[in-house]
Formats: C-alpha cells, sequence, structure tokens
C-alpha cells in the first residue's frame, strides 16, 4: 500500500514538473476584481521560469470572505499581461456567466444571466476590433429570452466605426421565433 500512495505521489509531482506549473496560495491582487464582490486569490499557476499563467479568484459579498458566490479564473500571455478571464456567479445555482478575452488589436466580452430555474434570460456582448481596412470597429449588444431560455424576444444592437455611433438595430420576435418588428437607425 505504501509504495502505491508513494508512487501516485510521485507520479503527480512529475506530472506537475513536465506541465511547468506550480499550485501556490497568494494574497489578493487587482486582477481578482469583480464589480460587486470582494475577491479572494485561491491560487496561482506559474510555469517554470516562475512566471504566473493562470489565477483563479473567489467571488463574495463580504469583506470577510464568509459568503463565496462565484469565481472568477485569470489567464495570462507570455509576456504577463492578462488576456482572458471568465466569471461564474451562483452558489446554489448558476446566475451569472462572463467572459473576456483581448486580443493584439480586439477586446470580447460577453455576459449570460440566468433565471432561478438556471434558464437563460439574457445576453451582453461587447466586441471590439481593428477591420481589414484599419477602422476601430465595436459591435454592442443585449438579447432577451422568452421563458424557455433559448428562443430570443428582443435583440438590440449598436454598430461603431472609428469609435462614431453608425446604426442601432432593434428586433423583436414571437415566442414561435418570427420576426415581429425590426427597426434600424442609421446615425
Amino acid at each position: 500500500m505504501f509504495r502505491k500512495i508513494t508512487a501516485l505521489a510521485a507520479a503527480a509531482l512529475m506530472m506537475a514538473a513536465l506541465s511547468g506549473c506550480a499550485l501556490q496560495t497568494l494574497k489578493n491582487s487587482d486582477y481578482g476584481e469583480f464589480e460587486g464582490y470582494f475577491s479572494e486569490l485561491s491560487y496561482e499557476v506559474t510555469n517554470d521560469a516562475g512566471d504566473v499563467t493562470e489565477q483563479m479568484y473567489i467571488l463574495h459579498t463580504d469583506e470577510e470572505h464568509r459568503d463565496s458566490v462565484g469565481k472568477k479564473d485569470v489567464y495570462f500571455d507570455d509576456n504577463g499581461e492578462m488576456y482572458k478571464y471568465n466569471v461564474t456567479i451562483g452558489s446554489d445555482r448558476v446566475e451569472e456567466i462572463v467572459s473576456f478575452t483581448k486580443g493584439e488589436d480586439s477586446g470580447f466580452y460577453s455576459e449570460l444571466h440566468f433565471d432561478e430555474n438556471e434558464v437563460m434570460i439574457k445576453a451582453v456582448w461587447d466586441n471590439s476590433y481593428i477591420s481589414d481596412d484599419g477602422e476601430s470597429e465595436r459591435d454592442y449588444g443585449e438579447r432577451e429570452y422568452f421563458p424557455d431560455g433559448k428562443t430570443v424576444k428582443r435583440e438590440y444592437t449598436e454598430r461603431y466605426i472609428g469609435g462614431k455611433l453608425i446604426e442601432r438595430i432593434t428586433r423583436e420576435y414571437s415566442e414561435s421565433g418570427d420576426l415581429t418588428l425590426e427597426k434600424t437607425e442609421k446615425e
């Protein structure tokens, strides 16, 4: 039995060494912040060079960190820059999922909101990028769902080019998924 435990421990250490990661419990940093919550660093992953590649924070509703309600995972590139995070809110059920990914000339942000039965009720996105023409573009949108959590009830989008709002589009749908209203406003 002792040999099995020793072999399993050695295998686990070997896998950690081969993956270039080490788990550490460290104090909080700004990367764990998420509006409306208090964060506590749960663990940090580093590579062979000692650079941080990932952090996981527990999100709390109180400063004493007694009431945990979610988590935030933060990822770093080879230069130590944060390029992505994922947030999940909900202690007994999923209430909200937030994701952000940053590219060289882009940023992609999304939120998914759920009701008490974990059915999606709303989605929000805000994506920025540089087009093939070299213009900065941004698409912002919100989508509300019928109680089934799948059928879109209302969708609102805004499109920006060069920081200037160029159009707003509102669409409404019936419960069977048929388009009932479409309104486009050009700026």
